[in-house]
């Protein structure tokens, strides 16, 4: 399902972006949520708030009469890093403004279903191909998507899971091991102790221990250290063929 959140002053003009949604996702037989906002700062309350707000994509109009577009879209980049920000604007005065919080695009008002509809097309190519290579991280109030080839190993310390990534930062987020490992099953990782988990895809080399790339040695169960080793080789022959 996706997640979109619509924040515009005018109710008309947030009838006619959902109209446009719920047309399109209809015929595309795809399952999608959408939230209106009238305001700016009840769209911040909510990231707030912390009570699992998520969306993957906002419209979110620059000139309302309680607050300003883009300072909305500044604030809300502290809250989630890789929401799709799409500003709508009366003028493109604000698009080279709209690189400053990353914005996906903008669109002018009045908006033409036509120009909304090529949007959603390459924004539906996108959400699926960064969802499929990303996993997404909560911790608090922020989140942000991490991509899978960027995390070197996970490290658990109930009850936190901790996420080490190759340009040596650390996330850490309120989890268990075992809910983690599932949503990475069926890619390069691999639990190799109670407490680890690794990225093949990062790994030097085996003996012992996992080398990773960043210099860590990851321990590896004793038991299954036969297991883990052949598990690796066939990944790096399954890689390189």
């Amino acid at each position: 399902m996706i997640r979109f959140a619509i924040c515009d002053d005018f109710a008309e003009d947030r009838e006619f972006v959902r109209k446009v949604l719920t047309a399109y996702f209809y015929k595309r037989n795809e399952r999608i949520e959408i939230t209106e906002y009238e305001e700016g700062t009840v769209l911040l309350d909510d990231y707030a708030d912390g009570d699992g707000v998520c969306f993957d994509a906002i419209f979110l109009d620059i000139f309302m009469r309680k607050s300003h577009g883009m300072k909305v879209a500044e604030q809300l980049r502290q809250y989630d890093k890789n929401v799709s920000i799409i500003l709508i604007t009366t003028t493109d005065e604000f698009a080279l403004a709209g690189y400053g919080v990353h914005a996906y695009s903008y669109l002018l008002k009045p908006i033409e279903s036509e120009t909304l509809v090529e949007l959603l097309d390459g924004f539906v190519r996108f959400f699926h191909a960064d969802r499929k290579e990303s996993l997404l991280v909560k911790n608090g109030t922020t989140q942000e998507r991490i991509r899978y080839n960027d995390i070197v190993y996970l490290e658990s310390q109930t009850p936190y899971v901790y996420i080490h990534l190759r340009d040596g930062a650390v996330h850490r987020i309120s989890a268990k091991l075992t809910d983690v490992e599932e949503e990475l099953k069926g890619r390069s990782f691999t639990r190799c102790h109670q407490s680890f988990i690794v990225n093949f895809e990062n790994v030097v080399k085996v003996d012992k221990v996992f080398h990773m790339e960043d210099g860590t040695q990851v321990p590896i169960r004793r038991q299954e250290m036969k297991v883990m080793k052949e598990a690796y080789y066939q990944y790096v022959i399954k890689t390189t063929l």
